[in-house]
């Protein structure tokens, strides 16, 4: 009996305690589910709970409101153990950006410590690229990107742009918060879309985060997303105190914007500022080419530290224009036309630099050199160093007179040559070569923009056309005279009328080369439609010219 009474006696406190367990358990769990804190001031951070004090010291607080519950304790053990070396990279390039970035959301009223859903979103990493095409440090899909003012195309990706990425992140984050009035609901729209969070509160009528991940609503990746910033920013405010002393810090890169003339190499650039040009690279993340973008000038970051020397060095660059060889092993149904237009050159230029000849057919394996330009750039020793600002294109379109000549810009045209171009504003097809990197042999491609310098004192007045400026001279005839030493009587006489019979092979712009035209010249003057010619036509290359 006495036996069957301690027994007894056990079994009685054993449920108690197990009572006062499930009650002190449904207490968490209902602490965990309360509303959310929406104020991000420092008395919002008073309202951290009890278990907060086992992850962090009183010293560091944290502008979010902070739930400590299992799924947030599982990631700051993960990210001490299983993607231990992933966090310490984090924690690595964080410095760079950190700083800035908390500037830019302090700036936007939000709380600084939403700087951890970049980190977790990308690591820092501003060339981080998803499966999803999302990109940059803020993991931006060009859509939403777009929505919030970052530029995407051939040249640009502002999604990489830490400055500009996170104020469209600031914006999107403002607009998410005003909605759904709790900062985790804002971070869950986010990563899974505004869209599932608002079917998320119309279904489940609910506002907690917590309870909404109870339901089938959101993947696997966005219920983890919160617990795993709580865990970050707990982490990243103190890193030490979980393991973290061996972290190799990058530091922040002060910088000064510059602006540099269209289509700007960013060799050219990091020459004239004394560093490296990879250098120049990192610090522009946003450029997808090795240069700027054409067409207006454009703000480039530049070393802090190297502004002077850049405006001493800038004018003083010069380009110097390399032809280099790629070996080309002819393939079974290859062809001239077919490998030139391959590489972008010219049928004549591979005839030429491997002489062929006959009836230029050529053998599968047979090796060619095609050609290529490699452009490199010294500074000018025999120029002074400028004692004026650099100019900018802004300056030069203001019409700034310091160089004797006007830069203007022009945008080619389908049909349009070198030497059409060069025509149609008074200069030789050599200087324009010389100001645009460009061999003599070059075909233009319709949209690419040209850069041009005519003296002034040969210009009348700038006629605006949509996407270009066109030159005027002030007489075209006084101008071709002098340059050939005749007068005008003579530069005014009457041409015959020429003709050209189409042989195999021909095209409109080798035909125009040959006859010192354009393409376009020649469609006029036969009424072409299309750009195929017929072996046999007979063409009209030299059109009669009243007196």
């Amino acid at each position: 009996m006495e036996r069957t009474g301690r027994w007894v006696t056990l079994f009685f406190i054993w449920m108690t305690l197990c009572s006062l367990s499930i009650a002190g358990a449904e207490e968490i769990i209902a602490a965990n589910r309360s509303p959310l804190p929406t104020d991000s001031s420092a008395e919002a951070e008073g309202d951290i709970e009890d278990g907060f004090s086992r992850f962090l010291s009183d010293e560091v607080s944290i502008d979010l409101p902070i739930t400590i519950n299992d799924r947030v304790e599982y990631f700051l053990n993960y990210f001490q153990t299983e993607k231990r070396r992933v966090f310490r990279n984090w924690l690595a390039r964080s410095t760079r950006y950190v700083p800035r970035m908390r500037e830019i959301l302090r700036e936007n009223g939000l709380p600084e410590d939403l700087v951890y859903l970049a980190m977790i979103e990308s690591g820092f990493n501003v060339g981080a690229y998803s499966p999803a095409q999302a990109c940059g440090p803020w993991q931006f899909i060009k859509e939403t990107g777009g929505r919030y003012g970052l530029k995407v195309n051939d040249w640009l990706d502002e999604r990489r742009d830490p400055e500009k990425a996170t104020r469209a992140a600031a914006n999107y984050l403002k607009d998410l918060y005003q909605e759904f009035g709790c900062w985790y609901l804002a971070a869950a729209g986010y990563n899974a879309g505004e869209n599932k969070v608002r079917r998320g509160i119309s279904t489940y009528e609910t506002t907690d985060f917590w309870e909404m991940c109870d339901y089938d609503l959101f993947a696997k990746e966005t219920k983890n997303y919160v617990p795993q910033m709580i865990a970050a920013a707990i982490m990243a405010k103190d890193p030490e105190k979980y393991g973290f002393t061996d972290v190799e810090y990058q530091q922040p890169v002060p910088c000064a914007k510059v602006s540099v003339p269209p289509k700007t190499d960013l060799k050219a650039v990091a020459l004239a500022c004394g560093v490296d040009d990879q250098v120049v690279k990192e610090i522009n993340p946003e450029l997808r080419r090795d240069c700027t973008p054409p067409g207006a000038s454009y703000l480039l970051n530049i070393p802090k530290n190297t502004l002077q020397v850049f405006k001493d060095n800038f004018d003083r660059v010069k380009t110097i224009v390399k032809t280099c060889y790629h070996r080309y092993v002819v393939q079974k149904g290859d062809t001239l036309a077919r490998i030139a237009q391959k590489f972008d050159v010219s049928k004549k230029t591979l005839v030429s630099v491997n002489k062929i000849k006959g009836k230029r057919f050529i053998k599968k394996g047979k090796v060619l050199r095609i050609p290529y330009q490699v452009r490199e750039y010294a500074l000018d020793s025999k120029k002074s160093k400028p004692t004026a600002k650099v100019v900018s294109l802004n300056d030069l379109h203001k019409g700034e007179k310091s160089t004797g000549q006007k830069e203007h810009t022009y945008t080619v045209t389908k049909g349009d040559t070198l030497y059409s171009v060069a025509r149609h504003f008074g200069v030789s097809v050599k200087a324009l070569c010389g100001q645009n990197d460009l061999a003599e042999d070059t075909k233009l491609r319709a949209g690419r923009t040209l850069l041009v310098h005519v003296s002034e004192h040969e210009q009348d007045q700038v006629v605006d056309t949509p996407g270009r400026d066109i030159i005027k001279p002030k007489s075209s005839k006084k101008i071709m005279a002098a340059r050939s030493g005749k007068s005008k009587k003579t530069y005014a006489g009457k041409p015959k009328v020429r003709y050209h019979r189409v042989r195999r092979g021909d095209t409109l712009w080798n035909i125009a080369q040959k006859y010192n035209i354009t393409p376009a010249d020649i469609r006029v003057w036969n009424n072409i439609q299309r750009d195929t010619i017929l072996p046999g036509t007979r063409l009209k290359v030299r059109a009669s010219t009243a007196t």
